[in-house]
């Protein structure tokens, strides 16, 4: 199987150093999972914040532990990451591309707020809509009313003589007011 040069690049990145960004973010990550796993008295009493992420660290990397997170290659920074985000209750991980760029995940809390802004957003669309619907099915309402009294004045304006049911029934098989008349029964409940 031949590899091309970016290939061989990429593969090569992994074992360089992490760069300081990264020890500062592995750095706020131990400590904050640190923090939580002694208030939750799974940190034996006397052991300080070195030697437990020292030992840590430790159990990520297998076997050839660094000593310090400034000699963490890039291969083994997303691995240590994610494990200080478990420790820590799924708080910030931060994952690095293998050419040292930066690409960070978003955290638990962050996903659920936006969750949560998406559905207060789409709250309000179906609320708006619905509203919009009430609006015009008020004033179609109005609409067919107001035609239903047109209808009346021009039926009995027109044949003051009797035949008006005639006039009356022409007018009701315009099809808008055959679909007004339709709403206005359902709605008066006639």
């Amino acid at each position: 199987m031949r590899t091309n040069a970016l290939d061989k690049a990429v593969r090569a990145q992994g074992g360089f150093v992490v760069k300081p960004h990264q020890v500062k973010a592995m750095i706020l990550a131990a400590r904050r999972a640190y923090d939580i796993q002694a208030k939750a008295g799974l940190v034996d009493d006397g052991v300080g914040f070195d030697a437990w992420r020292r030992a840590t660290l430790h159990d990520i990397v297998d076997g050839a532990a660094p000593s310090s997170f400034r000699a963490v290659t890039q291969r083994d920074y997303p691995a240590v990451m994610r494990y200080f985000g478990e420790l820590a209750g799924g708080g910030f991980i931060e994952t690095a591309l293998p050419s040292g760029g930066r690409a960070g995940s978003m955290t638990q809390p962050t996903e659920t707020t936006v969750d949560h802004l998406l559905t207060v957003v789409w709250n309000s669309v179906v609320a708006v809509l619905i509203l919009g619907l009430v609006v015009a099915l008020c004033l179609a309402f109005c609409k067919c009313r107001e035609l239903k009294a047109t209808e009346r004045a021009r039926t009995a304006a027109a044949c003051p003589s009797g035949t008006a049911q005639r006039v009356v029934d022409e007018v009701n098989r315009e099809p808008f007011v055959r679909v007004c008349n339709a709403v206005a029964d359902v709605v008066l409940g006639k």
